[in-house]
């Protein structure tokens, strides 16, 4: 077993408000393609 103390769960209010939204557009397929994700990374 592990003697480490459990990890605390994260909520959305750990995360900015943009990265949010950008999953938003992901999960209801407003992105067709993983490039969509590369473009925003890459800033282009």
């Amino acid at each position: 077993m592990n003697d480490q103390t459990p990890s605390r769960r994260l909520t959305a209010a750990d995360f900015d408000q943009e990265l949010l939204d950008l999953y938003d557009y992901y999960a209801h397929g407003r992105f067709l393609s993983v490039s969509s994700w590369n473009v925003l990374a890459n800033g282009r």
